[in-house]
C-alpha cells in the first residue's frame, strides 16, 4: 500500500469520525464548535488541523449542512467518498461487549466503518476504536432510515457469531419498538402518539406553549410558532424515540378555496385528513398542508370581484366540506369499534346527514346545537368528556333532556343506568 493510499485512508477516516460526532451530538452553539474539534483531536491522537480540515471538507461538500441551526450529516454523500476497496471484508473485526461497548480492529474496511459511525458514538481511538451503541445512537440510526435487520447483519457479520446475544437483541427490539411512539408532522403541524404518552407530554411545562390543543386521545395540534426541530430533539432528551413526517403537497389554486374557509375550517380539516392519514383510511381528498396553513392567516382576503371564480369556489368549497365531514364520521367509527367494540350491526342514522353543524364537534356552542338537534330527533351521540377526578371518559347515549344548557341528562347504554354531565365538561361530540 503506497504513503499516498494511506494518506487518502487517513483522512477518509478522519471524516467519518467528525461525521459521527456531528451526527450523534446536536451543537447549536458554533462558539463550542472550535473547542469540540479539540477534543475530538485528542481522542483520535491526530493534529487539530486535522480534525479541522476533515471539519471544512464536510462543510464545503455540503455532507455537513445545518438546518435551523441544527447540524445534520449526509450519508449518502458521504458514502460517495469511499473508493471501491477489492479486498474481501474480513469477519471478527470487532468485539461486542455485555455494555454495548466495541473493540474495533484499526483493519476495519471504509464501508464497514462507514456502517459503524451510523449506529455507534465513537469513545476513543488507541490501539483500537472503541465505539459504544446508545438508546440516542441506535435512534439516529433508524431515524436515518437504517434498518434493524441492517444493523444485527452488520453486528452478527462483525462479531463473527450467527446470532447476537439476548440482551443485544432486547435493547436493539426495543428501540426499534419505540421508534415512531412519537410523530410530528412537520407539513401539517401535529403530535400523533399514544393516548398516555399524549397526557404525560401536555403537562410538561415547557411542552404547554408548543402543544396548543388537544384535538383527539392520540393527536395534537402544534403551535405554528414552535421549532419543529427543537421539539424533536427536546422529546429525544426526554426519553422519547421521535419520528419527523413531512407531508406531500399536492398543487391546488389558493384562491378557489381562501374566501370561503375561515381559521377554525382549516384547523379542523387539517385534523381530519391527519385522523383519517393515522388509521389508513382510504380517501379520495388531496390536500396541501402547507397552504393551509397559510391560508390561517390569509382568511379574510376576498376575489377581488370575480364573481365567476367565487362561484366555483362556492361550490367547489361546499363539495369539499360536505366529503370531509363524511370522512370524519366514518373515521370516528373505524376507530370505536377498534377501542369501544361498537355493535357490528351499528346503522348510521341517515337523519345525521341532515345535521349542518360540526358532526364531530369539539366547542362549546357547537356542541349544544349537537345536543339539541340529537334530542329533537332522537338519536344517539357519542360523547368525550372529563369526570370530576379530571379522567377523560367516552360514551355511546341516549339523551334524555338538557338543562338549562348546562346539565346534560343522559342514558348510559354501557352501564345501563341514567346520568348526567356539565356540558362545559364536554370535549367531543359526534352523532350516531
Amino acid at each position: 500500500m503506497s504513503s499516498r493510499t494511506r494518506l487518502n485512508n487517513h483522512f477518509l477516516y478522519n471524516l467519518f469520525c467528525v461525521a459521527n460526532f456531528f451526527f450523534h451530538h446536536k451543537i447549536t452553539n458554533k462558539n463550542l464548535i472550535s473547542q469540540k474539534l479539540k477534543k475530538l483531536s485528542e481522542m483520535l491522537k491526530v493534529s487539530v488541523d486535522d480534525i479541522r480540515y476533515s471539519f471544512v471538507y464536510l462543510q464545503q461538500t455540503n455532507i455537513l449542512y445545518e438546518i435551523n441551526n441544527y447540524p445534520f450529516i449526509n450519508f449518502s454523500l458521504l458514502k460517495k467518498e469511499i473508493k471501491e476497496e477489492n479486498k474481501r471484508e474480513l469477519r471478527s473485526f470487532l468485539i461486542l461487549q455485555a455494555n454495548y461497548e466495541m473493540l474495533v480492529k484499526p483493519e476495519i474496511s471504509a464501508k464497514a466503518f462507514w456502517f459503524l459511525v451510523q449506529i455507534a458514538e465513537l469513545k476513543q481511538k488507541d490501539i483500537v476504536y472503541r465505539f459504544v451503541m446508545t438508546e440516542n445512537s441506535i435512534h439516529n440510526a433508524l431515524v436515518n432510515k437504517v434498518s434493524l435487520m441492517d444493523i444485527k447483519k452488520f453486528l452478527q457479520f462483525g462479531t463473527g457469531r450467527d446470532k447476537l446475544t439476548e440482551n443485544v437483541e432486547y435493547f436493539l427490539e426495543e428501540i426499534d419498538k419505540r421508534t415512531g411512539e412519537i410523530r410530528i408532522s412537520q407539513g401539517a403541524g401535529f403530535l400523533v402518539t399514544k393516548s398516555h404518552i399524549l397526557r404525560n407530554l401536555v403537562h410538561d411545562a415547557r411542552l404547554k406553549k408548543s402543544l396548543i390543543k388537544t384535538i383527539s386521545p392520540t393527536v395534537s395540534l402544534i403551535n405554528d410558532r414552535t421549532d419543529i426541530l427543537d421539539l424533536f430533539f427536546y422529546l429525544k432528551e426526554k426519553r422519547y424515540f421521535p419520528l419527523l413526517e413531512m407531508e406531500k403537497i399536492e398543487q391546488i389554486n389558493p384562491d378557489e378555496i381562501k374566501l370561503h374557509l375561515n381559521r377554525k375550517e382549516c384547523e379542523y380539516i387539517l385534523t381530519a385528513f391527519y385522523a383519517l392519514k393515522e388509521i389508513g383510511f382510504e380517501h379520495n381528498i388531496k390536500v396541501n398542508f402547507s397552504l393551509l396553513n397559510n391560508l390561517m392567516n390569509q382568511i379574510e382576503n376576498n376575489l377581488q370581484g370575480d364573481n365567476d371564480l367565487m362561484a366555483r369556489a362556492v361550490e367547489k368549497a361546499g363539495r369539499y366540506k360536505e366529503e370531509l365531514k363524511r370522512s370524519v364520521r366514518s373515521y370516528v367509527v373505524k376507530s370505536l369499534r377498534a377501542n369501544l367494540v361498537l355493535p357490528e350491526n351499528l346503522v348510521l342514522n341517515k337523519m345525521a346527514d341532515q345535521y349542518d353543524g360540526e358532526n364531530p364537534a369539539t366547542i362549546r356552542k357547537e356542541i349544544i346545537k349537537m345536543i339539541e338537534f340529537a334530542l329533537k330527533h332522537k338519536l344517539k351521540l357519542l360523547i368525550s368528556f372529563y369526570s370530576l377526578y379530571n379522567k377523560k371518559i367516552e360514551k355511546m347515549v341516549e339523551l334524555k333532556y338538557l338543562y338549562d344548557n348546562r346539565i346534560l341528562y343522559f342514558y348510559d347504554r354501557s352501564e345501563r343506568k341514567e346520568d348526567t354531565v356539565a356540558v362545559d365538561r364536554i370535549i367531543f361530540s359526534m352523532l350516531l
